[in-house]
């Protein structure tokens, strides 16, 4: 998919012409280049030097500035307009909660679509590519300036094309977004910046094709002679299938039904070869899992309560290098909030996700083998913390998507328009595959080891609950009260967890 930030286009726009210094000077790629090229005087005849000075000084760094106002303008329209319909509508609560608001066909003919969104985002699309072209007619003239074949020029001419590409990049995107596409999905994102106003926080215009599966067989598959994909994590209950409708590879009469050939793991077809492979860590020596069957589910207001006194409870017996995964900002932000204090004075340092940047939180946790995490969202995957650093993971909850999430409604609607059960076929798959990699945050070595817990029962109360389980790289569970998992605990890490 595409997505454009205003903060994406100012940091551009700033690359060319930055703030003044403390001494007033003005900073960027035009200032810069403008005073190069008065040091080339002697080098240049004097009307052409004093025509291209007098583009960049007069011309085109006014401009920039003209331009970042107006975007600024109509960005400031549209954060205004979007939060009070999602207030007047129900979206949000309250006027500090993001934003995720779809752009449907019923909406695009109300006011906030036609009076404010459309025809501000067409404007500023119309000036990034006015910019885009004015840039790009200034390097022309620059490179054919006599005497310009220095290097540092030369390169700095070559910066101004591709920042011209990105202007047109960004302009073109904003077009799309301005489009209606059924097999498109469109949506704003708005959020509260860390420090920032309402009035200046996040703004993101987004857009994401609903089935990807078309394309990806048009431009990759059918165009190469062999595509080799690997992950750790591209089987839900140990098939394929969800995978496989993901990029396009379930048509029955191009791609037949693959079918077992041995308890290997491996399948094949005609074109497609599929192949499992166990787990090459021993989770049952390495790892305790345990499952708490005797909370309230998470949906339950007692839920936050138990949660909170567990994960207490865990974080004393492993003597701390804890992960907390949740699927909530709001749960992770309170019970951050009630135990952080408590969790340092037995003295265990306490970081939150969205506290300090994401790579120095992890330094932060990598380098403190003492210290615990509350996190959500990108931490569920993609995170590499081997040793005594994480010896606990909680997974608080079954990380399902919110139902309204635009990409995820979109594609129910899709699923259910063809008269198929979206739950199993996306909303379930999703969940899992999230699942796994969240379960995958703890042995990362051969000869790591820890505990990891799960507080949401639903995975031994519910139907799809064994789907998550059998999803997994172990056979052997816990499932006990919370009060005998505990225990286990102790167990596990010794009176002493070091």
């Amino acid at each position: 998919g595409t997505q454009v930030t205003h903060f994406g286009i100012t940091k551009l726009l700033g690359r060319l012409v930055a703030k003044k210094s403390a001494r007033g000077r003005e900073r960027g790629i035009l200032p810069v280049l403008k005073r190069k090229i008065f040091n080339l005087q002697n080098e240049i005849p004097l009307d052409k030097l004093q025509g291209v000075l007098d583009t960049i000084s007069n011309k085109v760094i006014p401009h920039r500035y003209t331009l970042q106002e107006e975007i600024n303008q109509a960005m400031r329209k549209i954060r205004q307009a979007v939060r009070s319909y999602a207030l007047e509508t129900g979206i949000i609560e309250t006027d500090e909660e993001q934003i995720k608001l779809r752009i449907t066909e019923t909406l695009r003919n109300e006011p906030l679509w036609t009076d404010v969104i459309l025809p501000n985002i067409t404007s500023v699309s119309a000036q990034l590519a006015k910019y885009s072209l004015t840039i790009r007619n200034l390097a022309k003239t620059i490179s054919s300036l006599p005497g310009v074949r220095k290097k540092d020029i030369f390169d700095m001419t070559m910066e101004l094309y591709s920042r011209s590409n990105r202007l047109e990049e960004i302009s073109t995107k904003l077009n799309l977004f301005c489009s209606n596409k059924e097999e498109i999905c469109y949506w704003i994102e708005l959020s509260r910046g860390k420090a920032r106003s309402i009035e200046e926080g996040p703004l993101r215009f987004c857009t994401a094709p609903i089935n990807i599966g078309e394309s990806l067989r048009q431009q990759v598959f059918e165009k190469l002679d062999t595509v080799v994909m690997t992950s750790a994590t591209l089987t839900v209950d140990n098939k394929f299938d969800y995978f496989l409708r993901q990029i396009g590879l379930e048509s029955a009469e191009e791609m037949p039904a693959a079918t077992r050939l041995s308890d290997s793991g491996r399948r094949t077809t005609s074109d497609l070869l599929l192949l499992r492979l166990d787990t090459p860590f021993r989770f049952e020596q390495q790892a305790i899992v345990g499952v708490v069957e005797d909370f309230p589910e998470p949906p339950d207001a007692h839920y936050p309560e138990e949660l909170e006194k567990f994960i207490y409870q865990v974080i004393k017996i492993s003597g701390g290098s804890a992960l907390i995964l949740f699927t909530s900002y709001r749960l992770m932000d309170a019970l951050y909030n009630r135990l952080s204090d408590a969790i340092l004075r037995i003295g265990y340092p306490c970081m939150k996700q969205g506290d300090e940047p994401r790579h120095r939180l992890l330094t932060r946790f990598r380098e403190d083998i003492n210290s615990v995490l509350f996190a959500t969202a990108s931490f569920w995957e993609g995170i590499d913390v081997k040793g005594e650093s994480l010896r606990c993971l909680i997974l608080t909850r079954l990380p399902f998507r919110v139902p309204t999430e635009p990409i995820m409604e979109a594609r129910t609607e899709y699923l259910e328009k063809q008269g198929r059960d979206a739950f199993r076929e996306l909303d379930l798959p999703w969940a899992v595959m999230r699942f796994r990699q969240g379960f995958g945050r703890l042995i990362r070595s051969r000869t790591d080891k820890g505990a990891i817990i799960i507080t949401d029962r639903r995975v031994v109360t519910r139907w799809y609950g064994k789907v998550f389980l059998r999803s997994l790289p172990t056979t052997e569970f816990s499932i006990a009260r919370a009060s005998t998992l505990l225990e286990e605990l102790k167990r596990f890490f010794g009176h002493n967890p070091r």
